[in-house]
This record gives C-alpha cells, structure tokens and sequence, in this order.
C-alpha cells in the first residue's frame, strides 16, 4: 500500500472513529535492507546538516553528582540539564502503577494511561524506572496547538530514550489532529539482512515529508534518540531534500536529508500519545520549543550516561 492507499485508509479510519496508524511498511523500499535511503519519494542526498558532535565528556560513565547549570561549578545531573532547558512535556515515565502520569513541563497537566504498561529497569543515570507499553499501552497528553504554529515553522524537538525488545514497530510518539498525523517512529527491520529505522514523519492528505536513519538496533542497548524540526522560511531544498528533520542517535545526527513535499509541516493540535504498544522501555521523554544543537544533544547523551559535562545554555 502506497501514500495514496494509506491516506484512503487513514480517511476511512477517521470516518469509523478508529486510531490511525500509518505504515512505512512498503514504502521502504527493501524493507530495511542494508543500504536503504529512506521510506519517502526522492531518495536523500549527502547530509549538509551538523555534523557529528563531540562530546566533551570524561570517555567513562562516571555518575555526576553536581547541581549546576553548566555556568560554572560542578558539572549537573542529567534531570539538572533537562529542567534547565525548560520543556514543554517532560514525563518520567518512572511508575507503571499509576492512572496518570503528570506532565512536568511547562504545558503542565497530566497524560491519561491506557491498556498495559510495565515498570523496567531505568535507562538513565539518575531516573527510578523505565516504562514498556506491550501490547496496547499508552499516555495520552491534550495538547495546546503547537506543532505546526507559526505558519509550520515552530521549531522543536522530541528526545526519549529506549531500548529496542526482540520484536517492535511501533508509533512510540505521535500527534494527530483529523487527518495530519504527526510520528516518531521505531522499526524493525523486515528482512533478516537488513537494518532496523527509526523514522520522523509529518503527513496529511496533501503533505509527506520525513527521514530515516537505518540502523542496528539489535544489540539489546540502551539509546538516546532526538528527533528534531527546524524547517524555516529560508530552507533551502535540492528536489526535495533538505536538512530541515535531523534524527540523532546516541549523540550523532542522520546522514540522510529529509525527502517529501517542499513545505511546513501541518498544523495539529494534540493530542500527544506517547507509548503506542512499544514493548522495550521508554525512559525520560521530554518535548522542547526549541531546536536542540548538536553540543546539547551531545551533552544530554553524555549526562544520561553518567558521564560529567557541562549542559551548553540554548
């Protein structure tokens, strides 16, 4: 099924009052096979985003255990770092148990909990647990409208961290309002040779842009991913291509461009789920306004770790 064929879906979907959930599924060209450039219709170019970030931590995960800002003084926790930043949706995902989880960022209120969810070892230096979502699991946040603002150039960044269980392919992030549909998506790679991907997608029935970074994730180790928007006015695009969607993995950014329609993202207004039935642990999700540079990102790794660095200001 291509575009066209899961926009008809999603539209009979919407008219039935069921969930959307759209598949890359065929639209990856050799179902992660190694070597694939992406899921989108025009094939990623060289990267001309960031470049690789170097983290300035010690090289070994030692824990930290300062309270600064990166100002001065002692290097901060991870949470210090994160707080500082100031989110907009930040959960912890520390207990399973509870009916709501509370949203500590700025937004505030709370994420409604559905289906099943488990508690699992933490992932990060400093967090109490870790969260799975298998097999119907989710936190739904209402949101205010943001994503898609400011004419589609609201800039932001989505940064959790997971660990990949033996089967998955799951929405672990996604924003829908009607037909656009916002995801950030993990998934296991559909021939035995290829790659698994994680995939950063904004669509509605006259918009598709996203990219893809493939990749192993069948180490069983825990990793830090950051999504991140920061499509302008002035953005420049190459048949489609262009550096407006970076996905960072540990620390390190995307070598594929985004792909797609040669426009801003559509405007959504929540709501936020979070989860979408993924059976691995999600740690410590947060959602900033902003976009994060490489050095934060790098930094945010770094601290996650344990490791002792300073959290650059924004």
């Amino acid at each position: 099924m291509g575009v066209d064929g899961a926009f008809v879906g999603a539209m009979a979907c919407c008219l039935l009052g069921c969930n959307l959930v759209v598949s890359l599924d065929d639209l990856q060209d050799g179902a992660g096979a190694a070597g694939s450039t992406g899921a989108l219709p025009v094939g990623p170019g060289p990267s001309t985003g960031p470049s690789s970030p170097t983290s300035s931590g010690t090289g070994s995960p030692t824990s930290s255990t300062g309270t600064g800002d990166g100002g001065g003084g002692s290097a901060p926790t991870y949470d210090a770092c994160v707080t500082a930043l100031g989110p907009v949706a930040r959960f912890r995902l520390d207990d399973a148990s509870t009916a709501d989880e509370p949203n500590l960022g700025s937004w505030g209120g709370v994420a409604v909990a559905s289906g099943t969810r488990m508690g699992e070892a933490p992932l990060v230096d400093g967090s109490l647990s870790a969260t799975s979502f298998a097999p119907d699991g989710a936190l739904t946040l209402a949101t205010p409208a943001f994503f898609g603002s400011q004419g589609g150039y609201q800039p932001f960044s989505i940064e959790l961290w997971f660990r990949a269980p033996s089967s998955f392919s799951e929405e672990v992030v996604s924003v829908q309002m009607g037909m656009a549909l916002l995801y950030l998506r993990i998934q296991e790679r559909m021939d035995p040779m290829g790659l698994d991907s994680i995939q950063f997608r904004a669509l509605d029935p006259s918009h598709d842009r996203g990219v893809i970074e493939n990749l192993d994730l069948a180490d069983g180790a825990p990793h830090h991913l950051v999504a991140v928007y920061r499509q302008t006015a002035a953005t420049v695009f190459t048949s489609g291509s262009a550096d407006d969607l970076v996905i960072y993995v540990d620390g390190v950014p995307t070598a594929n461009l985004a792909t797609g329609i040669e426009a801003p993202i559509p405007a959504m207004d929540g709501p936020l789920v979070i989860g979408g039935g993924f059976g691995g642990p999600l740690d410590e999700l947060a959602i900033y306004p902003v976009e994060l540079p490489p050095a934060t990102v790098a930094a945010l790794t770094a601290l996650g770790n344990g490791q002792l660095v300073d959290c650059p200001a924004l």
